[in-house]
């Protein structure tokens, strides 16, 4: 009697004890694990997001974040003249604003040969930014022109609009 009386007393409440102990080790068991996949992904994520972060400069060097009229202009006149060909007028066009960029352009006329525009266009081609040359249209030079051909053309670069921070989409 004194040993039922005993475990009634001391030992029953030990192993209700022992078993909510084994019940929250499982459950911080469980948390541990959902803890060790949430890091993995994480480190996961961080992996991708290092990966599209170099994607993105790698894209925006040719889709710059802000406007570089001197320097777009001084690179296309740049190909021009290694072309051999005369720029006879430049005049900038509206700056049209879409979605995540905004398309700037310029209307050219130059003058100078058939092959020296296929020149100039394989130039254009070539140059670290995106440049878009568009409109293109040729006609015979007249007496006194420099060139055998007058070719009229739009070029438009693309400049990559970054919203200002806290800006929130409606």
């Amino acid at each position: 009697m004194l040993l039922v009386v005993a475990r009634c007393q001391v030992l029953v409440p030990m192993e209700e004890q022992i078993v909510a102990r084994r019940a929250r080790l499982a459950l911080l068991d469980a948390a541990i694990a959902r803890a060790e996949s949430d890091r993995l992904r994480l480190a996961g994520i961080r992996a991708e997001s290092r990966m599209l972060e170099g994607r993105l400069d790698t894209l925006t060097s040719m889709l710059p974040r802000e406007h570089e009229t001197d320097g777009i202009l001084r690179e296309i006149d740049a190909a021009a003249r290694s072309a051999s060909m005369r720029v006879l007028r430049i005049a900038p066009r509206p700056i049209l604003d879409r979605d995540v960029y905004s398309e700037w352009s310029w209307d050219f006329q130059v003058e100078s040969t058939y092959h020296d525009v296929g020149r100039f266009l394989d130039a254009v081609g070539r140059l670290p930014r995106t440049v878009r040359i568009s409109d293109l249209s040729m006609t015979a030079a007249g007496e006194g022109a420099e060139g055998s051909v007058r070719a009229g053309y739009t070029a438009t670069t693309f400049v990559y609009r970054v919203e200002p921070p806290g800006a929130v989409e409606p």
